[in-house]
């Protein structure tokens, strides 16, 4: 599946889900990536390369690489609590 323009990450039911947009304008889902608990906040990397998501409950932040339209997970960093207010930068 070719992505389009933009990646959008979807999370509910303890998956993230990497969207496309097809030729037609319509999503589908491209890809889908086991969470914690529960994802509270999601950010891209400035390149758009990388998406890190945060578990509130978990205390952690997964991090997932965007590599020909399948989410690719990278790692997670523990925190001693909650991964709040996670964002980045507005483009």
């Amino acid at each position: 599946m070719t992505l389009r323009g933009t990646a959008l990450i979807h999370v509910n039911g303890g998956h993230a889900a990497l969207m496309s947009v097809g030729l037609d304008g319509k999503l589908s889902v491209a890809t889908k990536a086991p969470v914690g608990a529960p994802p509270e906040g999601i950010a891209y990397s400035p390149n758009r390369e990388y998406v890190y998501i945060g578990n509130y409950i978990d205390k952690n932040l997964q991090i997932f690489r965007i590599d020909g339209g399948k989410l690719v997970a990278e790692g997670t960093l523990e925190f001693p609590g909650q991964p709040a207010s996670v964002r980045g930068p507005a483009h």
